[in-house]
């Protein structure tokens, strides 16, 4: 699903008028979270806590997806982008800090 996004927001770079749709696609899928998270959380935690919890991730996500940073998608070869960090460490740092604090 993140290369398909990936393609998607690359296409949306060289061709500006496909921007909208890609913005909307990206926000449904954040409400989407927001809903599967709120079923889950079945009122345990706050009524913010999926969309804090939603939001950071896609905090988190956006850059796999925009391709602003260097990160190994599960199954790429390491070939294509020799300095950049595995998809596990990037998703074991981003939670640290979500654990831990900034």
């Amino acid at each position: 699903m993140f290369r398909k996004l990936r393609t998607l927001v690359t296409m949306s770079k060289e061709a500006p008028t496909l921007e909208p749709y890609i913005l909307i696609l990206l926000r449904k899928l954040q409400f989407e979270a927001q809903a599967i998270l709120s079923e889950l959380s079945r009122g345990r935690y706050p009524e913010s806590y999926p969309h804090l919890l939603a939001g950071a991730m896609y905090g988190v996500m956006l850059p796999l997806i925009d391709g602003s940073l260097s990160v190994l998608l599960p199954d790429e070869p390491a070939a294509e982008a020799t300095d950049a960090m595995t998809f596990e460490q990037y998703l074991d740092t981003a939670f640290g800090y979500l654990r831990q604090g900034f």
